[in-house]
């Protein structure tokens, strides 16, 4: 595959997360009430892996008018902001870790505890980067693309087991 189409690969899926939540904010306010949207942009990645959608979703999210970035007065291990929507009044963490070179995990959490579907955060998308030998456990719930805007509207969704695509067993 060329570096070409791999760019265009990466910024047509970059423009789907941002068409589900344009589609979602049609309708409503802001997405900090939204179950789906409040799982998977605050579920946990790695150790040694990153999920690509989430990371989308959360850049997408940190460009909206409703959130304003403000610098964080008690310092915590990657986080970059807190979010304040002035949509609804919640806040955010903004937490953005460098896990490799050039390589990025971020997470948006609620403060108020709130986790959204419980559902949700157990998935993964199909668009894994990883480590060799650290990668999401096999069998663990994953979304194809158009299966992740599936459940992010409410609409019947379908998983797949993640498998690794390397084998470490020798």
């Amino acid at each position: 595959m060329e570096i070409e189409d791999v760019i265009k690969a990466v910024e047509g899926r970059r423009r789907l997360v941002e068409g589900v939540l344009s589609e979602y904010l049609s309708f409503h306010e802001c997405p900090c009430r939204w179950p789906q949207f409040v799982s998977w942009v605050g579920k946990e990645q790695g150790p040694g892996w990153q999920d690509e959608i989430q990371n989308h979703l959360v850049e997408a999210a940190l460009k909206l008018k409703s959130y304003v970035k403000v610098r964080p007065s008690d310092p915590e291990f990657w986080l970059e902001a807190i979010l304040h929507c002035t949509k609804c009044g919640s806040k955010w963490k903004y937490f953005s870790e460098e896990w490799r070179m050039s390589a990025f995990r971020m997470r948006l959490l609620r403060t108020d505890g709130d986790r959204g579907d419980p559902a949700g955060a157990g998935m993964i998308s199909s668009f894994i980067f990883a480590t060799v030998g650290f990668e999401p456990p096999d069998d663990t719930p994953m979304l194809s693309l158009e299966e992740w805007a599936n459940y992010m509207l409410g609409r019947l969704y379908r998983t797949e087991p993640y498998r690794s695509a390397v084998r470490t067993d020798g």
